[in-house]
């Protein structure tokens, strides 16, 4: 059994995984717009250009997403996207660009269980948990 996860976004998702494929690396393996897609004549123009399905796949896993064409887009709430890093020196350099232009919630910094973590909500209002395997002894 496999877990992805799948992020939605208020008509910003090709930025958002622009964005993360400049902090995480990865690439983008598969995306669809509306407007090339069967749905296209049944919707107006402006919504071709939102994005049906991305797939970004980061070593062995793969962040899935789209947008909303609902237009009752509500931020995620309730969950986070965690993620772990063997080293406080790599958390740190992903936690520092995934919170420009969002909320920092915690700050990066040393816990009782490792020299790292930290939760922010980025610039797309997806919330973020970032936390190191360095221990603290």
């Amino acid at each position: 059994m496999n877990f992805n996860l799948y992020l939605i976004f208020n008509g910003n998702c090709a930025e958002a995984m622009t964005v993360n494929v400049e902090i995480f690396g990865g690439e983008i393996t598969e995306i669809h717009t509306f407007g090339n897609s069967t749905l296209a004549s049944g919707m107006p123009t402006a919504m071709h250009k939102l994005i049906m399905h991305v797939s970004l796949r980061i070593g062995d896993r793969v962040i899935m997403a789209s947008d909303d064409p609902s237009g009752k887009y509500e931020p995620p709430r309730g969950a986070h996207v965690q993620t772990r890093f063997p080293k406080f020196a790599e958390a740190q350099r992903i936690f520092d660009p995934l919170a420009e232009g969002g909320e920092i919630t915690m700050p990066f910094e040393k816990t009782f269980w490792t020299s790292g973590f930290g939760m922010l909500r980025d610039r797309f209002g997806i919330p973020w948990m970032v936390n190191c395997d360095d221990r603290v002894d």
